[in-house]
């Protein structure tokens, strides 16, 4: 373990007041805030910062081979759908050495948690992937660089010891060191109590793709022409925030248009990494999702199903989630099954506005 105790990750993450979210969430913010958004870094306050060099046990990792093998054989999803099933019954991390090398060429830093020594067995993983510049709907593209936390994974043997803590504490202070503290973070099941109010909570609904469906109305967006798109559809979506990858074209996300009567729907969707332990197929899941004009209620129903067909089909994927939300109060069709519930974060920065903020991530 740590030879001295680290403060926790979250204890420089800014919680507003209870009066400021309840009024966020309930009347939305005022109109000059959502023209002039205050995006602001938080720092910790009286407290030294933490450098790599802080947390020893944590280092740059050094064999793929090895990082990819312990997320392989620890990392699962517990979701409400699995919660009764034995270990094995969960989604099971896919990520391989390829693909890890290629989220190195974009930028992707690993990190592994050693106890001291240098070969003792792993205990822990995180990575974290640049995302680019944040940007919110009605204002220019910030400075602000920002990271996704991510493959976040303890060995079942030490967790609630401390090594959780000490990889977050490591890969904000090794985000810090390229002069990126800005990152976004999700997190599956209950909400994090200390990490103050979600930008965006919602719960999960999944379906299996069978490759039966057509997928009439939909098309993909090429990578070139998305930033284009975006800004058009967040005019229309005020409370929009979405990230601005410095190369676009690398971003394993796709996203994908439906075209309705008088209305359409961009969505994104990111490979999961993960693949589903009934038949071994991969899972992608939903990143995004903006209206743009009037989508009719029955509409939406078939906009899930088209897109996620399409989405499926094209990425080669077995399983898709998306956010329950998108249905509005529709009720859920038959193809599709309720999940749990998932919570975005944002670390070092504030949005202005928290609970509802609509997110539209390409990772």
């Amino acid at each position: 373990m740590a030879t001295h105790p680290l403060p926790s990750f979250w204890s420089s993450s800014t919680t507003p007041s209870l009066v400021h979210v309840l009024c966020v969430k309930l009347f939305g913010p005022r109109a000059g805030i959502l023209l002039n958004p205050p995006h602001r870094l938080i720092e910790p306050a009286n407290e030294r910062q933490l450098t790599p060099a802080d947390i020893p046990q944590v280092t740059a990792v050094r064999n793929l081979r090895t990082y990819i093998d312990f997320l392989n054989t620890n990392f699962f999803t517990p979701t409400t759908t699995f919660t009764s099933r034995p270990h094995t019954a969960h989604p099971q991390s896919s990520l391989t050495v390829e693909q890890a090398e290629e989220l190195v060429r974009r930028g992707g830093r690993y990190l592994v948690y050693r106890d001291r020594s240098s070969t003792s067995p792993l205990q822990g993983v995180i990575s974290s992937l640049p995302l680019g510049r944040l940007r919110r709907a009605g204002s220019a593209p910030t400075s602000y660089e920002v990271r996704l936390i991510r493959d976040f994974c303890v060995g079942p043997a030490y967790r609630s010891c401390g090594v959780g803590n000490a990889l977050l504490q490591a890969v904000l202070a090794d985000s810090r060191a390229l002069g990126q503290v800005c990152a976004v973070f999700l997190k599956e099941g209950s909400p994090i109590g200390r990490a103050g109010p979600s930008m965006y909570s919602s719960t999960w609904m999944y379906r299996r793709y069978k490759g039966r469906d057509s997928a009439f109305g939909v098309s993909e967006i090429p990578a070139g022409n998305v930033n284009e798109m975006l800004a058009l559809y967040a005019t229309d979506n005020p409370r929009a925030i979405y990230n601005l990858p410095n190369e676009p074209a690398s971003t394993a996300t796709r996203v994908f248009s439906y075209r309705g009567f008088s209305g359409s729907i961009l969505a994104a969707f990111t490979p999961a990494y993960q693949r589903h332990p009934t038949n071994n197929e991969e899972l992608i899941y939903q990143t995004g999702w903006l209206e743009r004009g009037e989508v009719f209620p029955m509409e939406r129903i078939d906009a899930t199903r088209a897109l996620s067909e399409y989405a499926a089909r094209v990425m080669k994927a077995g399983w898709i989630w998306m956010d329950r939300a998108v249905l509005g109060k529709q009720s859920l069709p038959p193809q599709w099954k309720s999940d749990g519930p998932f919570h975005w974060y944002a670390y070092n920065w504030t949005a202005g506005y928290y609970g509802n903020v609509q997110l539209f991530w390409r990772f």
